[in-house]
């Protein structure tokens, strides 16, 4: 029996532990090299406090940027975020899988 397998590349996950800024261009530029190798899923940025996770600080710039870059057809993976964070996500992305705000 051959069952599908569901590959989600998180560098958010990555990233917000990094103690150096990663440049807003860096981020794109990977996040671009993922859509463009094919992946459906990506846990690209995350809209949280700065404060806290400032690796996260330019998530917006990183997405609209991101957008800005990709041809009208692309079909953007998903992006996850924080529930109470959905309508700022939203705002800078055309595709959000928003999870539980328990999470």
């Amino acid at each position: 029996m051959s069952e599908a397998i569901k590959l989600i590349e998180c560098p958010r996950d990555a990233w917000q532990g990094l103690q150096e800024f990663i440049p807003t261009e860096h981020k794109v530029a990977y996040l671009r090299g993922l859509i463009l190798a094919g992946f459906a899923h990506i846990d690209a940025v995350s809209f949280v406090s700065p404060k806290h996770v400032k690796q996260m600080a330019d998530s917006e710039a990183v997405m609209s940027t991101l957008l800005a870059s990709l041809p009208d057809s692309s079909a953007l993976p998903e992006i996850t975020v924080r529930r109470p964070a959905a309508p700022e996500a939203a705002a800078a992305s055309r595709a959000i899988c928003p999870v539980p705000s328990r999470l």
